[in-house]
């Protein structure tokens, strides 16, 4: 390398020969530990324990009880927090019950019946959705609402074209096309009645409510349903907002309605405009949209009777039975119920009876040709039919079933059996049905579930749905024999996976199911993971499901109290399963997630361990290796634990390798040597290089180490000058923080390197650095660079010693090798007034800058230098002087901490050199101090 052979040019700056100027010292590495040791004191409690309070010192006799006094101290005294109250001994803080008012369960209970619909009709709109075209009267297109003002010329000429064609001019339009629609209407409805337009308004209003009355997509009803229904609520609230305001402007007594106000406070004027509104709604022409209106009007009832829902829920639940159509007249039910379940959450009666009028319309409905009816609608099935009811029959059955007895099941049932027996109706009423009233005669649901006849909803899912209800209520145990038995029998019956899986609870089941085989697998061993059936069920799910599940396989084996594993084929399985997690990331995967999965695979790998078939299990790393490429940590982990094989290795055989061992040794240290350019984070890179190196080193193998160690030193003045900062990806910051920490235990790593044996260059690689570390570019204002070198004279003080401070066994060192020959100690002082003169320097070019930043860096490195001085230097009058002189350069910057303890430093030096070295040489420190005393 370059670096290896280049010569500095930077000027020294300093006058005379350095090498007779300074002169390292011989020390004695055991002395200074022993001496530096910092006692130690046993720990008799626990640190975080609270203190034990003097009460428990004190004598055990009684005392007199002072009631009064103890109520006061303790009220004063401030309560523990529940950690310090366990740690103490006390008894657990007691758990704070939430009291809640009757009026604010009321309406928590409301509101949580407003949500469920809120949910249901969002599932609705998804799942429902318009594959082609829906044909609407052509007025129904009109947004300006001219043609609905009162002209009867136009009326006339509408009436005589409609007679004369025999039929009213139909338009196709899209799904996309009917909701904007729809909300250009509102706007219309809106702009009319901003404009005090009010029969316009309600025109427009009957105009979208004509809309449920089209058949000729029935597949999309459901969703039309949601939308026209939401306009009429939006004008339902607009007409109660009207007359309570109008009661408010015209009341002598009240100028504001409350909450739940009578109608004994409303107005007269209001009274006659509420019944001017419903006069209006009871002149429409036709059936549904007359209907409707008078629902989206429901709750003005307040102002006129308090009393009055349950006939009219009734007597619109009558009306409805007039509605011929099955789907139209079950959504009707549907929107019967959601209103009045708002306005009158007590009243249930006409729920019921909607309910039952539904089973006898469908029992009507079956005999007289259903399938032929639905032929003509566009040839749907009877399952598929009965689809688009679903909605509304389960929220039918949730109102009724909230608050549903025993003999209201049992009528529910006998109808059910008698005019519908179907698995769809029998689906929703076991799933809204406490489970409490039919817990008891669980196996005569069993009949009935077996006797249903079948449509979307398949008997396998019946029994799912009846399994988790009955699993909040068991059946009673004498029970359980016949009902497994029952159940069992249909469910052998059925060999179609599909059947099961049609179902999207039944799917959440199954997921369930894995999870828990997941999490427990540990217990089963791992024949359930490698089971080809467990990977076939995998494949059911959809991806981002099946991820999820990889994912918690991968942390339940990875799991630090999971057990460490050497199974080729466990090994094998889980392998596959993370690089399928590997391969689901790409370029715009998140970090959080791409950090998750590399660390879950790390920890698996960790996890592998064949005892001391080192060989086998390096193999499986190699696999790894090729499988996640794009994972930086798990490569950085990998790089880990195979310098982790080779450490084994190297203990197995107590540091003595045999051919066998050696080269396998090698085979590791080639693994990282590919591996580690792989890797995008330079300072990580560093970092694996010097560990890396540190274990070839150990290991005996030279040429390994020289290899990393020298890459490391040619990425220096190639490193980045600004890194993302840690854990704040938007900051950068200086590299050279993170390259002085790096540099500190690199010079601990050359202290056992040998030098090149067959240049006889003892000093190369630190000749080397040094070339590097003056091609790196330094900041100008910061301390890293100078401290590098002043770190760098330790190190040159332990290649100095006849014996280094520590040493690896088996490796000769430079002070074997050279044994501190007259040459070695010439290039060592050659190296030791080239790094003193680089200090000298950065130091000038501090004391020149004359900035407060470069006084307060120029003297917290004079202090720092001092003390290294001291430490690694020969004592001489020279070195006094020149320590003296830092001293005071750093005294320009005031007394601080950091100079006083500079100043202890200088004591204890002379007195323990004070016996060895001549008067002048602490001539210039006893000056120094005395000058401070003073």
């Amino acid at each position: 390398l370059g670096l290896l052979s280049a010569t500095s040019s930077r000027p020294r700056g300093i006058p005379g020969t350095m090498a007779e100027r300074w002169h390292l010292r011989d020390r004695n590495f055991e002395a200074e530990r022993q001496r530096h040791q910092i006692g130690r004191q046993t720990a008799l409690e626990h640190p975080l324990l609270l203190p034990r309070s003097s009460a428990t010192h004190k004598s055990d006799a009684p005392s007199a009880p002072e009631p009064i006094q103890a109520t006061a101290k303790a009220a004063e005294k401030p309560p523990l927090d529940p950690l310090s109250l366990m740690l103490a001994g006390g008894p657990p803080s007691t758990p704070i019950t939430p009291v809640v008012k009757e009026s604010a369960a009321k309406e928590e209970t409301k509101a949580v019946s407003s949500t469920s619909w809120t949910v249901r009709s969002a599932q609705i709109l998804n799942d429902y959705q318009l594959s082609g075209n829906l044909r609407v009267v052509a007025s129904f297109l009109s947004t300006s609402g001219d043609d609905l003002r009162p002209n009867s010329l136009s009326r006339s000429r509408q009436r005589l074209q409609q007679l004369e064609t025999g039929r009213e001019d139909v338009r196709e339009i899209s799904q996309k096309e009917l909701t904007a629609q729809l909300e250009r209407l509102y706007a219309s409805l809106q702009a009319a009645w901003n404009n005090e337009e009010r029969v316009l308004t309600l025109k427009l209003a009957v105009q979208v409510a004509s809309v449920l009355g089209d058949m000729s997509v029935p597949a999309f009803y459901p969703s039309l349903f949601v939308q026209v229904t939401e306009v009429l609520d939006r004008f339902g609230r607009l007409v109660f907002e009207r007359i309570k305001s109008k009661s408010e402007a015209t009341s002598r007594t009240r100028s504001k309605l409350p909450v739940d106000f009578i109608s004994a406070d409303v107005s007269v004027e209001a009274k006659e405009t509420c019944r001017n509104w419903f006069y209006k709604a009871a002149c429409i022409r036709d059936l549904l949209p007359r209907l409707y209106i008078e629902m989206a009007l429901l709750k003005c009832y307040r102002f006129l009777s308090d009393d009055e829902y349950p006939q009219t829920l009734g007597r619109l639940a009558s009306i409805i039975r007039g509605i011929g159509d099955p789907l139209v007249g079950v959504y009707a039910r549907c929107y019967l119920a959601k209103v009045g379940n708002e306005v009158a959450p007590t009243v249930k009666d006409y729920m019921s009876r909607t309910l039952l009028d539904y089973m006898f319309a469908f029992e009507s409905f079956s005999k007289n040709g259903m399938e032929r009816t639905l032929r003509r609608n566009g040839g749907m099935s009877v399952p598929d039919y009965l689809h688009l009811h679903s909605p509304a029959v389960g929220w039918l059955c949730e109102c009724v079933g909230s608050t549903a007895d025993q003999a209201l099941l049992a009528t529910v049932l006998q109808h059910f059996r008698q005019s519908c027996n179907n698995t769809m109706m029998l689906s929703h009423i076991l799933k809204s049905f406490s489970a409490e009233l039919y817990a008891a005669k669980a196996s005569a649901v069993v009949i009935l579930v077996k006797e249903a006849t079948p449509s979307r909803v398949t008997q396998v899912q019946l029994l799912a749905t009846l399994g988790r209800r009955l699993a909040e209520s068991s059946p009673p145990s004498v029970q359980h024999a016949s009902f497994w038995s029952d159940v069992w029998k249909v469910v052998s019956a059925c060999d179609s996976f599909d059947d099961y899986m049609n179902d999207p609870e039944a799917i959440r089941d199954l997921e369930h199911l894995v999870m828990i085989l997941v999490q427990r697998s540990r217990e089963f061993g791992t024949a359930v993971l490698t089971s080809d059936h467990l990977m076939s069920l995998l494949d059911v799910f959809e991806t981002s499901k099946k991820m999820e599940i990889y994912k918690n396989i991968l942390g339940n084996f990875g799991a630090a109290e999971a057990a460490t594993t050497n199974d080729p084929i466990f090994i094998h399985t889980i392998l596959d399963i993370a690089r399928t997690l590997h391969d689901s990331l790409d370029s715009l995967s998140p970090e959080g997630e791409r950090r998750h999965i590399s660390q879950l695979i790390c920890a698996f790998a960790v996890k592998i361990d064949f005892g001391r078939d080192l060989e086998q299990q390096l193999n499986v790393y190699a696999e790894a290796r090729a499988a996640f490429v794009n994972l930086d940590s798990v490569l950085d982990c990998l790089c880990i634990l195979v310098s982790t094989l080779a450490m084994k290795a190297h203990m197995y055989v107590k540091a003595r390798h045999t051919k066998r061992t050696a080269g396998f040794v090698k085979a590791c240290m080639a693994y990282c040597y590919i591996t580690i350019p792989s890797i995008d984070d330079p300072m990580r890179k560093l970092q694996l290089l010097l560990h890396c190196g540190s274990v070839s080193l150990c290991n005996g193998c030279l040429p390994q180490t020289d290899s990393f160690f020298k890459i490391a030193i040619s990425m220096i003045p190639e490193l980045p000058t600004q890194v993302p900062a840690a854990g704040e990806a938007s900051r950068v910051v200086h590299t050279e923080e993170q390259l002085f920490g790096f540099l500190t235990n690199f010079m601990s790593a050359l202290i056992c390197c040998p030098g090149h044996p067959r240049k006889n260059d003892p000093f190369y690689l630190l000749q080397g650095l040094l070339n590097a570390l003056e091609r790196f570019e330094w900041q100008e204002s910061t301390p890293f660079q100078t401290r590098t070198y002043i770190h760098l004279l330790s190190l040159l003080s332990a290649y100095k010693q006849e014996k280094l401070p520590f040493s690896i066994a088996h490796v000769e060192s430079n002070d074997v090798l050279y044994a501190r020959s007259e040459q070695y100690l010439a290039q060592l002082g050659d190296v030791t007034s080239r790094v003193m003169g680089i200090i000298v320097e950065r130091l000038t070019a501090l004391k020149h800058d004359g900035s407060e930043g470069a006084r307060k860096t120029l003297a917290m490195l004079a202090l720092e230098l001092a003390e290294q001085l001291l430490v690694v230097m020969e004592p001489s009058a020279q070195l006094g002087s020149f320590v003296a002189n830092l001293v005071g350069l750093a005294k320009g910057a005031g007394r601080s901490a950091r100079f006083q303890s500079t100043l202890d430093v200088v004591r204890r030096y002379r007195q323990d050199v004070g016996a060895t070295a001549a008067d002048e040489a602490l001539q210039p420190l006893a000056r120094l101090l005395a000058a401070e005393a003073e």
